[in-house]
């Protein structure tokens, strides 16, 4: 059987970016017809246990909790990397980091609260005790995971992403130069209603969010057609620069209108 581990991620959001697509802030963004649906890999810094056991076939979950200047969002998991191969690679001054590989099986997930999943988790330690880290009344979670830890009883985890694969999910469409706040706190509001939400900033790989916008992209366009087909419905938030001819969420807001999803949002009822 696999071990399976779990790994705090910080997410935030950025609203202050280059308009230079070929800043070097973009640097670590992946290929853009790659990872869109599964991430592609997984890097730590840990040179301790347990990130120095992890091996082929064994299972990293990673959670997050996404940040904004507005607040933060209830604590989701972010991605399952099922690991294919394990790779050292050696820094300057010879400090090593670890990079593990993904196969195809692993994958990215909406925004879902997991603090009752999280409140219930339990890990291992090297020398076998067996703690739960997370402490919800004090929502901690970037302390409680920010290093690696190896899961002791994988159910609940299991069961909380069956979950979500099984639920209906809604999609925020909005314009990120001036809907990026009504768009956080309707994401908010629908992940405290219970709600399963695709929404870029989070459902996206890391910087692709912010990129989008000044790229077209047709694996891109591709994939948000999809997930507005799988979606419950379409939440477009009708700031005044929203639908702009050529803009994502014109493209967004007509699929969504056209498969009757769309229910629009507007600054003074989010």
């Amino acid at each position: 059987m696999p071990n399976e581990y779990i790994h705090y991620i910080k997410r935030s959001i950025v609203t202050n970016y280059p308009n230079d697509i070929v800043s070097p802030w973009f640097s670590e963004l992946q290929a853009y017809e790659d990872g869109f649906e599964s991430p592609l890999y997984h890097i730590t810094r840990f040179t301790s246990w347990p990130a120095i056991n992890i091996k082929e076939g064994d299972i990293i979950w990673l959670v997050g909790q996404l940040l904004s200047p507005w607040g933060k969002l209830l604590p989701s998991i972010d991605a399952k990397i099922e690991v294919k191969t394990v790779e050292q690679i050696s820094e300057t001054g010879g400090k090593l980091k670890h990079r593990y590989l993904a196969t195809e099986k692993s994958k990215w997930f909406p925004l879902s609260d997991a603090s009752l999943l999280l409140s219930k988790l339990r890990v291992i330690s090297k020398n076998g005790e067996i703690s739960i880290p997370y402490k919800p009344e004090k929502n901690n979670i970037g302390q409680a995971f920010q290093s690696m830890k190896q899961i002791y009883s994988v159910n609940e985890i299991n069961d909380f992403v069956v979950k979500i694969e099984s639920t209906p999910f809604d999609f925020i469409s909005y314009r990120i130069v001036d809907g990026t706040k009504l768009a956080f706190l309707k994401a908010n509001l629908l992940l405290v209603e219970g709600r399963i939400v695709f929404w870029d900033r989070w459902s996206l790989p890391r910087r692709l969010a912010e990129r989008r916008e000044l790229v077209s992209d047709k694996a891109l366009d591709l994939l948000l057609k999809k997930k507005i087909e799988q979606s419950n419905v379409v939440w477009g938030i009708e700031t005044p620069k929203y639908a702009q001819v050529d803009s994502y969420s014109a493209k967004e807001k007509s699929i969504a209108t056209l498969l009757q999803k769309y229910q629009p949002v507007y600054p003074d009822t989010n």
